[in-house]
């Protein structure tokens, strides 16, 4: 349900407040970042704006619109609202965020939520969402360091809002920039998202014997995501592995593990994703380093149980509802799946019981709600507005 507009006042005698939505994730593969942004988007949309995509209070009006980058084809989400959009300039790409969209309508807000944002504007909200590229230099090309040091460094001391997804993020972000901790706002993010799905197993998950657990591990090409982890506690425990995203042959050979004993699915639908957590004994997540964790979330969320690393943001995330292991030791990681899989009833009821109350308190409703407030508190007062209009 969306709110109304107020109708105290002619909205013509009110100062406007454009907010520009940075739309260049628009279109790329739902990964961690992208997620966040359409589920953070949709739940604002839903609670604070009314259909034109506006939100009117006694003071001023707030107006949403979409930045476009100039070669933007695809299907603009509706969020249940009709923002109005602009393609901006000519440029594409980095270039286009950084010139294009730097130099659009200099006393607007933009508001970029995927970890990238002009260097220099100042009238704009950033979310950073982990510090890895301080934290795990080795992981990264020198470009790429070199390029989102500065980024972190320029657009996080000129910029209004800072935002970051958990305590930990925001402690790592203010140690590695010397940017106040005080200034980066921490938003933790929502995992309902999965509840609106319709779980369905990827057919070469149905093919598997009924009557045998099976572990997942959701890889990605970052070796953060430490895959060679999940492999070896499931040749220690002896359990079939599952593996939803990207896989190394190299760390299968390396760990002498027979690749007959995992079922290897690459990408998979949202829907799948869940159906695999659903019916999985264990999802094994033992990252070096996260500046959140969804996956794990996600899967409590499903009833199941999950093994995580006992660092980084993870205890913060996961709190009493996860088994925990050193993510650098191969035998902790095994011993803490040994452990999940001989849980038996009425005690696994309990366990997966327990997941799902932990995993329920994370809605992206919260996070809209922790944004806006954030929003509205930076926001000048209608006098300012005025005074500013007329100097």
């Amino acid at each position: 349900m969306h709110p109304s507009p107020t109708e105290s006042k002619s909205s013509t005698t009110r100062p406007v407040i454009r907010l520009w939505i940075n739309g260049r994730f628009l279109g790329r593969k739902t990964t961690g970042v992208e997620r966040v942004a359409h589920e953070l988007l949709a739940a604002i949309s839903t609670q604070f704006l009314n259909t034109s995509g506006q939100h009117n209070t006694a003071e001023f009006d707030l107006q949403f619109h979409w930045a476009l980058p100039s070669d933007f084809q695809g299907q603009l989400p509706a969020y249940g609202v009709h923002w109005p959009s602009k393609k901006i300039g000519t440029l594409t790409g980095h270039a286009w965020e950084q010139w294009s969209l730097a130099r659009h309508a200099p006393n607007d807000w933009v508001i970029n939520l995927c970890n990238t944002a002009p260097l220099f504007r100042r009238q704009q909200v950033v979310f950073f969402h982990d510090a890895q590229v301080f934290a795990l230099p080795q992981n990264f090309s020198w470009r790429f360091r070199l390029w989102y040091r500065c980024l972190l460094q320029c657009a996080g001391r000129r910029a209004r809002i800072l935002l970051t997804n958990s305590f930990f993020s925001q402690s790592e972000l203010a140690k590695f920039t010397g940017i106040s901790a005080d200034k980066f706002k921490v938003i933790h993010l929502g995992i309902d998202h999965i509840l609106r799905l319709k779980p369905e197993l990827p057919e070469a998950v149905r093919q598997l014997d009924p009557n045998k657990k099976w572990m997942l591990a959701v890889s990605s090409a970052s070796p953060n995501k430490n895959f060679a982890g999940a492999v070896h506690a499931a040749m220690g425990a002896n359990m079939h592995l599952v593996i939803a995203g990207q896989t190394y042959s190299k760390v299968f050979q390396q760990a002498s593990f027979d690749q007959s004993n995992a079922t290897q699915l690459g990408y998979v639908s949202d829907e799948e994703l869940a159906g695999l957590y659903q019916h999985a004994a264990c999802l094994v997540y033992p990252s070096f380093y996260e500046g959140f964790g969804l996956p794990p979330l996600e899967a409590m969320q499903m009833g199941c149980p999950v093994v995580v690393s006992q660092t980084s943001s993870l205890p913060e995330v996961c709190g009493d509802a996860g088994f925990y292991c050193n993510p650098s030791d191969a035998n902790s990681i095994t011993e803490a799946v040994k452990k999940v899989i001989r849980i038996q009833e009425p005690e696994l009821s309990q366990v997966r019981q327990n997941a799902i109350r932990h995993a329920s308190q994370f809605t992206w409703q919260r996070s809209a709600e922790h944004f806006w407030q954030h929003l509205l508190s930076t926001l000048p007062s209608s006098q300012a507005l005025k005074a500013k209009e007329t100097s």
